[in-house]
């Protein structure tokens, strides 16, 4: 088989309509749930403490915060777009404006410079880009979206942008920690002394593992789930891995959505190869 017949086959291979509705679902309640909880949200913004000051990102100090009642009205309108998301109402539209305001948030102030909140409006952003209002959606139930076709699958390159996107936050992740600091466990050591991994009781045993081997294996692990995940002869082993890898950091840390988000994401691996 050629290269070019390959590429093709890659990016455009048919996706299950009902996998990329589902995974829709699954991302908009994701970010509900980080809405509600964290306090750079409505929950835990005031006049006063709104954006701590200022913008921080060089080279965009011209994007200055709106008004806090301009704020307001915009998490408002991206509440909204969420909720409409998840019934698959104006789906498309709904997801890529909720994204939208995610990264004019994101790049509006520091506050909001946290990875899985930004992974979040990756994803709600690709989403947006794929067929994810023919199937489970009041677009399909009242405007006939999905009616006019003849196939419950359809090609979905951006989901195989968010496969890619994930093996990449892996990798990126696991280069940025090939250092002396995590072959010798130093950092994970900090973390310890900082609060930053606490394991509750029947873990608490994970807690006496050398740090060097703590360090180690998490490296190790994190450049497996970067590659293993697309061969066919290693993926299960590696969504296997993974749940085990993302259940113990749920666990022992502090991380938000990021470890659902990772298998909302592994839920489209398994559509791998079914064609």
């Amino acid at each position: 088989m050629s290269f070019g017949k390959r590429w093709e086959d890659f990016w455009f291979a048919p996706f299950s309509l009902k996998r990329i509705a589902v995974f829709r679902i699954l991302i908009g309640v994701l970010f509900l749930v980080e809405f509600f909880t964290l306090p750079i949200f409505f929950t835990g913004m005031n006049e006063s403490n709104y954006f701590a000051g200022g913008f921080y990102l060089p080279y965009f100090s011209w994007l200055k915060p709106p008004p806090f009642s301009v704020f307001l009205t915009l998490e408002g309108i991206l509440l909204v777009s969420v909720f409409s998301s998840i019934l698959g109402l104006f789906t498309r539209f709904s997801l890529l404006l909720a994204s939208g305001i995610v990264f004019y948030f994101f790049f509006l102030n520091q506050l909001f410079y946290l990875n899985h909140v930004y992974l979040l409006g990756v994803m709600l952003f690709l989403t947006g880009l794929s067929p994810a209002d023919r199937r489970f959606s009041l677009d399909s139930l009242f405007f006939g979206k999905g009616r006019e076709l003849n196939s419950e699958r359809e090609s979905a390159w951006p989901l195989r942008l968010l496969q890619v996107l994930l093996s990449f936050v892996y990798f990126a992740s696991a280069l940025s920690k090939t250092n002396a600091g995590w072959w010798s466990g130093e950092t994970i050591r900090l973390f310890y002394e900082a609060g930053n991994i606490r394991f509750p009781g029947f873990l608490e045993f994970l807690e006496k593992v050398p740090f060097a081997l703590q360090g180690r294996m998490t490296l190790f692990t994190e450049y497996f789930l970067a590659f293993a995940l697309w061969p066919r002869r290693t993926r299960n082993l590696a969504l296997m891995v993974g749940v085990v890898f993302h259940s113990m950091m749920d666990l022992g840390m502090g991380i938000g959505t990021f470890s659902l988000q990772v298998l909302a994401i592994y839920f489209l691996f398994l559509e791998r190869d079914e064609n």
